[in-house]
C-alpha cells in the first residue's frame, strides 16, 4: 500500500492510500455522538495532527460482507477479522479522488457520486469491498468525465431507528439512520470542495435500502443533491410505520431486556449504556427490528399507493432535484427469500387461502392463475417471490418514474443480466445483481459480453453524474426505458412485454387498488 499526504486549508492534513491513478481517503469522520441514540452533531476540521485516511473505519453493527456474498452467489477477497465496530465512532465515509501522477486532483469542482448502502436497514456497510468505488472513478477518467466516489456509514437496525415519545422526550429523534446520511450530505456541501469536488454538482445513488433512503431524502426542503439515483427501493418497498407500530417496537424492547419494571428515563438509559452485543442479541432473539417512522420531518407522513399515485405524496425534491434515474431487477423478489425461507412447507397453499380471505374470489383466482398457484413448496415458493417482486419493486419503479417525470428529468432502466454464478437462483437476475456490473468489482468473474455491459452502464451512470443524458427518458406518452442484457441492450417503451415483466400487477391493481392489494399480500407476509 502506498500512501500521500493532502493537504488543504479547510480541511487540514489527511494521509490517504494511493493507487492507479486514484487516492482513497477512507473512515473518514463527518459527525460526532455522545452515545448510541444520540443526534448527529457535523464533525468540524481542520483538526490537530494528521489525519490517518488509510484505514477503514468503525461500522455500526459487527455483520461482515459474507452475508451478502451469499446473496451474490459470488464472493471477493475479504477478512472478516479487519472489520472494526463501533456504536459512537461509526459515522464515517469513504472518499475516492481522481488524482494525476504527482498525487493531485485530475481536476477542480469534479462532480460527486455518493453512494447509499442497502442491507434492510438492518445490516450492511459502506466498507465492504463489493461497495469500493475506485474501478468506478477510474472508469470516470477513462472516459474523460472525472467523478468523485464517496460511500457513507450510517447507524443501522436498534441504533438507527428505534424511538419513542419518551426518548424523544428525552432528546432522542427518530430516524437515526437516515438523519445520519442527511448529516454526511451537509458534511460534504461544506468539505468535498477540499478533495475538488464540487458541493453543487451531487449525484446521490442507493441500493435497495440505499435507494429506499435517496426516496426519503427528496422529501427535504433543503436541496440536498442534484441528481439521484434509485436502485430496486423505493418508500412502497419500506414506507415509513405510524407512530404507534414505533411506540410499540420500543415497548418490546423494553421487555426484551426486562426493564419493564423502570421508570422511562431509567429504561432509555439502560438501552443506551448496556453493552452492545447483549442489546443486539437479546433482540434479535425476541424478533424486535426497528424501522424508519413517521416523524413529521425526514419521513412526513404515511407514503401510500394512492398518494404516490395521483401526485399527492409530499416530496419537496420534485422543486430541486433535477434529474433521476431509476430501475429494478426482474427478480429483486429474491431478497425476500430470506424472510421466507422457513415457512416453504405448503406456502402455496397458504398464500392462496389467505388470498382469498383479503381479495374478491375472482381477483384471487386470477392471481393464482398468473402465477400458477399452489404448486410443489419449491415452485411456489419461488413464484411467491415473484408476486412481491412485481408488487415491491417492479411495480413501485412505474408509480415513481410517473411521479418524477413530471417535474424532473427521468431515466428508466431495466436491468435483465440473469445471475450466471452457480447457486439457488442461477439464471436469474437476483437483488443486487445490478450493483455488481455497475460498480465493476466483479469483472474478473463476468465473461466478455458481460463486462462490456457492465462497462455500457457504468458509462451511463458517469454520465449522469456529469449531467449528461444517459439514455432517451421516460416522458410523454412514450416513457422509454433502457433494458440491460448483455448482447441485446435496447431502448424500448416502458411496457412489460418488451421489459421482460409481468403485467399482472397492473391488472390486477387497476382492478381493486394498489393499496388493497398490498395491504393483502402484507397480511399474509407478516403472517397475520
Amino acid at each position: 500500500m502506498q500512501t500521500l499526504e493532502y493537504s488543504h486549508p479547510s480541511i487540514g492534513d489527511f494521509t490517504g492510500r494511493r493507487q492507479d491513478g486514484i487516492l482513497q481517503f477512507l473512515g473518514v469522520q463527518y459527525a460526532t455522538l455522545a452515545d448510541r441514540f444520540a443526534p448527529a452533531f457535523l464533525k468540524n476540521y481542520p483538526t490537530d495532527g494528521v489525519v490517518d485516511a488509510t484505514q477503514h473505519g468503525p461500522q455500526v453493527n459487527p455483520g461482515g460482507a459474507d452475508f451478502e456474498f451469499k446473496l451474490l452467489q459470488q464472493s471477493l477477497p475479504y477478512d472478516p477479522s479487519t472489520v472494526r465496530t463501533s456504536e459512537t465512532e461509526c459515522l464515517n465515509l469513504n472518499i475516492t479522488v481522481p488524482v494525476d501522477s504527482s498525487g493531485k486532483p485530475v481536476a477542480e469542482k469534479l462532480p460527486v457520486f455518493v453512494f447509499i448502502h442497502g442491507g434492510g436497514f438492518m445490516n450492511g456497510s459502506a466498507n465492504f469491498p463489493q461497495y469500493d468505488l475506485s474501478r468506478l472513478v477510474r472508469l470516470s477518467v477513462k472516459q474523460g468525465m472525472p467523478i468523485i466516489g464517496v460511500s457513507v456509514n450510517y447507524r443501522l437496525g436498534i441504533t438507527g431507528f428505534l424511538t419513542s415519545k419518551a426518548m424523544r422526550d428525552a432528546g432522542y429523534r427518530a430516524n437515526n439512520g437516515l438523519r445520519d446520511q442527511r448529516t454526511a450530505l451537509l458534511w460534504l456541501k461544506q468539505y468535498i470542495h477540499a478533495f475538488n469536488g464540487d458541493p453543487e454538482n451531487i449525484t446521490i445513488m442507493g441500493e435497495s435500502a440505499g435507494a429506499v433512503s435517496v426516496a426519503y431524502h427528496l422529501h427535504s426542503e433543503t436541496p440536498l443533491f442534484r441528481r439521484a439515483m434509485l436502485m430496486s427501493g423505493t418508500t412502497l418497498l419500506m414506507g415509513p410505520i405510524p407512530a404507534a407500530a414505533a411506540e410499540a417496537t420500543y415497548s418490546r424492547a423494553v421487555q426484551a431486556h426486562e426493564l419493564g419494571e423502570l421508570s422511562a428515563a431509567q429504561a432509555i438509559a439502560k438501552l443506551r449504556d448496556m453493552d452492545g452485543q447483549e442489546l443486539r442479541g437479546k433482540l434479535m432473539k425476541a424478533g424486535v427490528f426497528a424501522a424508519p417512522s413517521i416523524d413529521g420531518d425526514i419521513a412526513p407522513s404515511e407514503v401510500t399507493w394512492t398518494n404516490v399515485m395521483d401526485g399527492t405524496l409530499p416530496l419537496n425534491g420534485k422543486k430541486w432535484c433535477e434529474a433521476v434515474v431509476i430501475g429494478d431487477c426482474p427478480f429483486d423478489g429474491s431478497i425476500n427469500s430470506l424472510r421466507l425461507g422457513h415457512r416453504k412447507a405448503g406456502i402455496g397453499q397458504s398464500f392462496q387461502d389467505s388470498m382469498s380471505k383479503s381479495l374478491p374470489e375472482h381477483i384471487s383466482a386470477k392471481l393464482s392463475n398468473a402465477y400458477d398457484l399452489p404448486a410443489s413448496d419449491d415452485v411456489a415458493f419461488v413464484k411467491i417471490l415473484e408476486v412481491s417482486n412485481d408488487l415491491h419493486f417492479y411495480g413501485p419503479t412505474v408509480a415513481f418514474a410517473k411521479l418524477l417525470s413530471a417535474n424532473s428529468d427521468v431515466y428508466v432502466y431495466r436491468f435483465n443480466e440473469p445471475n450466471t454464478w452457480p447457486g439457488t437462483f442461477q439464471g436469474r437476475t437476483t437483488h443486487i445483481h445490478d450493483l455488481v456490473f455497475l460498480l465493476q468489482n466483479f469483472n474478473e468473474k463476468l465473461s466478455d459480453e458481460q463486462k462490456d455491459l457492465a462497462v455500457e452502464f457504468a458509462c451511463d451512470v458517469i454520465h449522469f453524474t456529469n449531467g449528461v443524458e444517459p439514455w432517451k427518458p421516460y416522458q410523454g406518452e412514450e416513457r422509454l426505458a433502457k433494458v440491460l442484457k448483455a448482447g441485446d441492450v435496447k431502448v424500448v417503451k416502458d411496457e412489460p412485454a418488451l421489459t421482460e415483466r409481468r403485467s399482472i400487477v397492473f391488472e390486477i391493481a387497476q382492478e381493486i387498488g394498489w393499496d388493497v392489494y398490498a395491504e393483502a399480500f402484507s397480511k399474509w407476509f407478516s403472517g397475520a
